[in-house]
């Protein structure tokens, strides 16, 4: 049985996310609190209950040979994803460094004071980082969805959430 917080973010996510154009477009969701704790995950991320700590997700990507999801033995600490917005310079830090998401090394494409999109060698995979009320999302899609489309849609939802 799943608790009342889940549920909330659950129905948040689907609320925002599950909108013509991005309906099935997403691998995984992950929600983080302001503190980088893990408040959701789905699809490719997985929240592991009894991790150490509260900042630790283990996450299945689709692999370069399949698109069945492979799962990873290491654990992705969320705090990398709140670091994103730490700097006031963001879109010059962020151009200078690469998102880890498994052993999947995503380079920012685009950054802002309130997102991040990112891409993966051979745009297999693309991730959005996006600042919210409450914390941050973190959107991943795989190939084949479009890209190109994909990160403008979940800006765009976040954009309106923050509003």
């Amino acid at each position: 049985m799943e608790s009342r917080n889940t549920r909330s973010y659950r129905e948040f996510v689907h609320s925002l996310l599950h909108v013509d154009g991005l309906k099935g477009a997403y691998a995984g969701v992950l929600c983080l609190d302001a503190h980088g704790a893990v408040a959701f995950a789905d699809g490719a991320f997985h929240a592991e209950p009894h991790a150490p700590s509260r900042h630790l997700v283990r996450v299945a990507l689709p692999s370069d040979e399949s698109d069945d999801l492979e799962d990873s033995d290491a654990l992705l600490d969320t705090r990398q994803f709140l670091r994103v917005f730490e700097t006031h310079d963001t879109a010059r830090h962020l151009q200078l460094h690469a998102l880890h998401v498994g052993d999947t090394r995503f380079q920012v494409v685009g950054a802002s004071f309130t997102s991040a999109s990112a891409v993966a060698s051979g745009r297999r995979h693309a991730l959005a980082v996006e600042r919210l009320p409450f914390g941050v999302l973190v959107v991943v899609a795989s190939y084949p969805q479009a890209l190109e489309r994909v990160l403008p849609l979940v800006g765009a939802q976040c954009a309106r959430a923050r509003r």
